[in-house]
């Protein structure tokens, strides 16, 4: 039995706009937030503005939201909370997570993971493959789960998790309530992909 009560979702991307102001500047091309590309002003309507607004709902339904997460604080969460759910927002470049912090590499991560996280663990992180890979030989009590849809932006996802906390209160089945949320967003799916093409870079990819 799972209820949104026993939920954890961890924003390790800026979702207001005092972490936007505070989010460094990208001179490589590897962090989740190019300013030059998306003005406050953009990532507010597109991102921060939806966040306030789901955010708060979450918080209605009983789950805990963490905001600025760092690697330390993610690890923490998975050891002190290890038959629940956790849901982590964050970026991936170069086989690393992009926590508040600072990038982490995958292998410190896998070290630090509790081999014995007998949850459910959702990352909403691009393209993890690698790290799912042995965390699920690591953690083989978890369920681990990650999506490779592109083009779906942090708003569709905070979208999709609203209707999935919804859909668990009457549930309390995870699979079942992802699965049924799935099919829910379908249609929305599509929306999302095409309103981030024509938008461009207003919207990031995780």
């Amino acid at each position: 039995m799972l209820r949104p009560q026993d939920c954890i979702i961890a924003f390790a991307i800026p979702i207001s706009l005092k972490e936007y102001d505070a989010y460094p500047q990208d001179t490589e091309g590897t962090l989740f937030l190019n300013k030059h590309l998306v003005s406050e002003l953009k990532y507010y309507y597109d991102t921060v503005k939806v966040a306030e607004r789901n955010i708060k709902a979450f918080r209605s339904l009983g789950v805990r939201v963490l905001e600025s997460v760092t690697s330390r604080q993610f690890i923490e969460t998975c050891t002190t909370n290890q038959n629940k759910l956790i849901i982590l927002f964050a970026h991936w470049c170069n086989d690393s997570v992009e926590f508040s912090d600072g990038f982490c590499p995958i292998q410190t991560i896998i070290d630090q993971f509790p081999g014995d996280f007998s949850g459910y663990l959702d990352l909403n992180v691009c393209h993890p493959d690698n790290l799912v890979d042995i965390l699920n030989t690591k953690a083989r009590n978890a369920i681990i789960k990650f999506e490779s849809r592109k083009n779906a932006t942090p708003s569709f996802w905070l979208q999709f998790y609203l209707i999935f906390f919804k859909v668990l209160e009457n549930t309390e089945n995870y699979l079942e309530a992802y699965s049924n949320s799935i099919a829910m967003m379908g249609s929305n799916l599509k929306a999302s992909i095409k309103r981030s093409r024509n938008y461009g870079n207003s919207e990031q990819d995780i």
